[in-house]
């Protein structure tokens, strides 16, 4: 075999030195044992990969001197030319991954991480990075394996009063077998998107619905919906156009809502599926319960087509960016507490309960108003962490009752947990 694609090669003296130079030879010779080795599902791919995989191995470190996301803060020149040759079978590479962190300064950008992953495989393939990059931002190391629990009976409590303008529980999934966000390519969106749209017809009852592309929304209509959070905004940030995000937009993009407009899925932003339980007031338990009984129906028709979500033992449900892996869910509370926001221990009381704020938006949005949810995705069960937010927004409204009574706080933020 070798002598055959060696023979095809040298054919002339000047080709023979040519290719000597530069190693053509041993190259071709080593991918293509390496091919008849492994014998992989597209040949050709792999055969491009391999030799892209040499090219990389010249690629330079990065120049990150005032870059504040995770990844510029963990990754080193011994990281990097570890991994740089590396490349999935998608043809995901370090580079790729890295790029939005490369490229953006700033953490307080929507992808903090710094990295993304185009495939399933980036998360194994680039372990190194990633796992360090999951342990800093979950606390989660990398011998410690996901847990999963959704039932809403083991909720307790959840059901508030006026302080509580709104109650949200959402969770991202992705398909195995297709590429995710950064990488995906428009004929595999299309496809996802045909799966979704053919388990949204599972939804029935209360859940039931109608599916909108954005290609087929009215610009006056889409504006609208993005300002009462039914659809996503075309992505703007820096980071996200990086990362690969908002290629082929709006293409396979859209929303579906159900007739009482308490359900939404919304089909590949960030991630392939979003779907999302909301309704005004605060009743959180009745919030949780609806999103359970819909991932659960959602999911069954996900796996009747032949398909599953992205999940390991490790790291859970597995997510293009690495800040939502695990449960990839928020337990989101719109909450009015004006006397907090505008308290010196507001920042440290979050941090205590384990709480990440948002700006409001759409008609909630006012004086005093935010979102919290909880700040980690991973290491806690679903049940958990709805829990962890409520039990922590308990905490936030008898301290809004303190100041809005004069009273000090002092010592009840330093006994705060959850």
């Amino acid at each position: 075999l070798q002598q055959c694609v060696a023979c095809a090669l040298l054919s002339t003296m000047a080709d023979k030195e040519y290719l000597a130079q530069h190693k053509v030879p041993e190259l071709i010779n080593n991918i293509t044992i390496a091919l008849v080795e492994t014998l992989p599902k597209d040949p050709r791919r792999f055969l491009a990969n391999a030799i892209l995989e040499k090219v990389d191995e010249d690629t330079g470190y990065p120049n990150l001197p005032h870059h504040t996301t995770t990844m510029a803060r963990i990754i080193t020149p011994e990281i990097f030319g570890h991994l740089n040759p590396k490349r999935t079978p998608r043809g995901w590479t370090l580079d790729m991954a890295i790029r939005p962190g490369v490229d953006t300064t700033d953490s307080r950008e929507v992808i903090s991480s710094g990295c993304v992953a185009g495939d399933e495989e980036s998360y194994e393939l680039f372990a190194e990075l990633f796992d360090s990059v999951v342990e800093t931002e979950h606390a989660f190391k990398k011998t410690d394996m996901h847990k999963s629990e959704i039932d809403p009976k083991k909720i307790t409590g959840g059901k508030f009063d006026t302080i509580v303008l709104a109650t949200t529980v959402k969770a991202v999934r992705n398909l195995a077998d297709f590429a995710l966000a950064p990488l995906i390519n428009r004929r595999e969106r299309r496809e996802v998107e045909q799966i979704i749209l053919n388990a949204c017809k599972a939804l029935l009852g209360d859940l039931l619905g109608k599916y909108t592309g954005i290609y087929d929304m009215k610009e006056e209509t889409y504006k609208e919906w993005v300002n009462e959070g039914v659809v996503f905004p075309v992505p703007s940030a820096l980071i996200q156009h990086q990362a690969g995000i908002s290629r082929d937009w709006p293409d396979a993009r859209g929303t579906f809502m159900n007739d009482a407009k308490n359900l939404l899925v919304w089909f590949n932003n960030e991630n392939h599926i979003e779907l999302i339980s909301t309704q005004p007031g605060g009743d959180m338990a009745a919030t949780y319960q609806r999103f359970c009984e819909a991932l659960a129906v959602f999911e069954n028709a996900i796996v009747a087509q032949g398909h599953k979500f992205m999940c390991t033992e490790h790291l859970g449900y597995l997510t293009s960016v690495p800040y939502n892996l695990g449960t990839g869910m928020r337990a989101v509370v719109t909450i009015k507490i004006p006397n907090l926001i505008a308290h010196n221990d507001y920042g440290k009381i979050l941090k205590k309960l384990k709480l990440r704020q948002q700006a409001t938006t759409g008609k909630l949005a006012g004086e005093g108003v935010v979102d919290v949810s909880n700040q980690n995705t991973l290491g806690l069960t679903e049940t958990q962490l709805v829990q962890g937010v409520i039990d922590a927004v308990d905490k936030l409204k008898e301290l809004e009752h303190k100041l809005d009574n004069k009273e000090e706080i002092g010592a009840l933020v330093e006994e705060l947990s959850v």
